[in-house]
């Protein structure tokens, strides 16, 4: 199979739009875990309640179920405050990439994945990846590595076609999980 190059030419609000759609997907990811710990606090809470001793002051569930309610409450405050502090990052990237008129090149081989734009080039062995996903029309290749967010392929941007090529590459590269 020969190489997929994608190199569209920089668009400001493609590069704003893709980059929040992988910030949606990860708050997605991290509110289902939310709620997941909302419920334990509310079971934990229940359960102080249920196995409670009128005399006994201390009652570990309960404890518990508070101490879970606030790293909820917590976790909450942090992402909204992230998706702030994310926004702006994001335009700042934008205005640096339009500025220096750069180009965002990805070539898809069977081998790796090569990223190239005005700063840096890197290639990518496909073990460096984790999984893929299709969120809102956009192909996400997750690392293993989180710090280094995702890679985003955005159908409208790179063309229906590649789209099609790259998912048929992955297949057969990475696992998929849905979002």
């Amino acid at each position: 199979m020969e190489t997929i190059k994608l190199d569209s030419p920089f668009n400001m609000e493609t590069f704003i739009h893709s980059n929040r759609v992988f910030w949606h997907y990860i708050w997605n990811k991290r509110k289902k875990q939310l709620i997941r710990w909302l419920g334990m606090s509310v079971i934990f809470v229940g359960l102080g309640i249920f196995v409670g001793v009128r005399d006994e002051m201390r009652n570990p569930y309960i404890f518990i179920g508070i101490c879970l309610f606030c790293l909820v409450i917590l976790s909450t405050i942090e992402m909204f405050f992230s998706w702030r502090k994310q926004n702006k990052r994001i335009q700042e990237m934008a205005d640096e990439y339009k500025k220096a008129d750069s180009e965002y090149i990805i070539e898809i081989s069977e081998e790796s994945v090569n990223i190239r734009d005005f700063q840096s080039g890197i290639t990518l062995k496909w073990s460096a990846f984790k999984y893929y996903t299709i969120y809102k029309e956009h192909i996400i290749l997750i690392p293993k590595n989180y710090i280094a967010g995702g890679l985003i392929i955005n159908k409208e941007n790179d063309g229906p076609e590649k789209y099609h090529q790259t998912l048929e590459l992955l297949e057969h590269k990475l696992k998929y999980i849905a979002p």
